[in-house]
């Protein structure tokens, strides 16, 4: 494609969706794409041409007239307004921002913009009052669809204030939507391509699923005995992983999880090994906490080496674990939830339970754990869906699309 310039935007370089988001667009480059990354937070990278938004901080004036009630900074603003709604233990997002994201040089010379998860980063106001190419929109979860919230989970345990906020800042987004900018939206998991094509902002726009992407050169099988010794492991034992960037989110199953994982058939053959920040009060069961590993070559090092990966989570996207377990050769025992089960080829890759419960969790990992499978059919099957790759080709297409129209 080489001289029409794509600018991929994301808040974050990290976390599922930052990670997501910046493999593509290494993966677009190394298709011959001029793709340019904009993020709210990270390194700039001159190399990958990769940005950073400056950061722009509450005035010292600015929270000198917060404190008698005279707001000017949106962050101060929705800190406020999350306290009046009562839902600060709720990830919530306004749609105003202090980030001058449309002002940056690479938005004003993009062909087309590619957002991916911009919480706080993103004015709606400006995206449609001054943005004048395609957009491509790559959710990674429910908040441009939504209100205020990201998952419905949240929405059903906020509080009501925050419940009629969410169904206002919904018919606000729609207005401002009237414009001639139609953005085509990519969901990396068809179960949230249909909760968008259902929802009130998004139900009448072009929607393509594209799973997320990996590198297969680094997420791919490793010799285990290698690959426990690198961690400390024990090499004769079976060992489950879960991962999370928040092992104690409510979200991501931490409840289901520690029922699921009380099983006498776990306490005395496996032993349990846990990636991210926190703590899991595990009782008679051996516990390996790694923490958090920010490095993908010893990620794809720690699949390898353990026998099964459990995703608990009681409503999720397309969680990258899942994928870069496979591409590893590693199986994944999933709840129904979201798009979880989309990956997994029951039998061949893992099993999915049959409900979003600590039982039915527990049912399909005593069931995994019996199961002959095999880690070299598992690693390859993924590895044709989701090298990087094949997915930046459907990107790239995607864009080739979208510049004829506008030419």
């Amino acid at each position: 494609m080489g001289d029409p310039k794509i600018v991929q935007v994301s808040t974050n370089q990290s976390g599922g969706a930052g990670i997501a988001a910046l493999r593509l667009h290494r993966g677009l480059r190394m298709e011959g794409v001029h793709s340019r990354f904009l993020s709210g937070l990270g390194q700039p990278d001159s190399r990958w041409e990769v940005d950073v938004l400056s950061k722009r901080y509450p005035r010292f004036w600015e929270r000198a007239l917060g404190k008698v009630g005279v707001h000017r900074s949106q962050q101060i603003l929705w800190e406020k307004e999350t306290c009046r709604l009562g839902c600060q233990d709720i990830f919530t997002t306004s749609i105003e921002s202090d980030a001058k994201l449309i002002d940056h040089a690479w938005m004003q010379d993009a062909d087309i913009i590619n957002l991916h998860w911009v919480s706080g980063i993103l004015s709606w106001k400006e995206l449609f009052k001054r943005c004048r190419v395609p957009i491509v929109w790559t959710l990674h979860d429910m908040n441009a669809f939504m209100g205020i919230f990201h998952y419905e989970f949240d929405r059903q345990r906020g509080s009501h204030a925050s419940q009629v906020k969410d169904a206002d800042v919904i018919r606000e987004k729609i207005q401002l939507m009237q414009s001639d900018i139609k953005p085509v939206i990519v969901t990396p998991s068809r179960w949230l391509k249909d909760q968008s094509v259902a929802s009130e902002l998004f139900w009448g726009l072009r929607h393509e699923v594209i799973a997320n992407g990996l590198d297969t050169a680094i997420f791919k099988p490793y010799p285990q005995r290698f690959a426990r010794t690198v961690f400390g492991l024990n090499p004769d034992k079976k060992l489950l992983l879960v991962v999370a960037e928040r092992l104690a989110d409510q979200r991501k199953g931490f409840g289901l999880l520690l029922q699921a994982l009380r099983l006498p058939e776990l306490q005395r053959n496996w032993e349990i090994v846990a990636v991210g920040d926190g703590e899991l009060p595990l009782e008679n069961l051996q516990y390996h906490r790694v923490g958090a590993i920010n490095d993908e070559r010893l990620m794809g090092l720690l699949y390898s080496a353990v026998d099964l990966v459990v995703i608990a989570s009681r409503e999720d996207n397309l969680p990258n674990v899942i994928l870069e377990s496979l591409c590893c050769g590693t199986p994944v025992v999933g709840t129904p939830a979201g798009g979880i089960p989309e990956p997994i080829v029951p039998a061949r890759d893992g099993l999915v339970a049959k409900a979003v419960t600590g039982e039915a969790l527990s049912a399909a990992i005593r069931q995994a754990i019996e199961m002959p499978f095999v880690r070299e059919k598992i690693a390859a099957e993924a590895a044709a869906r989701y090298d990087l790759s094949v997915v930046s080709r459907r990107y790239r297409q995607l864009y080739e699309e979208l510049l004829k129209v506008t030419l």
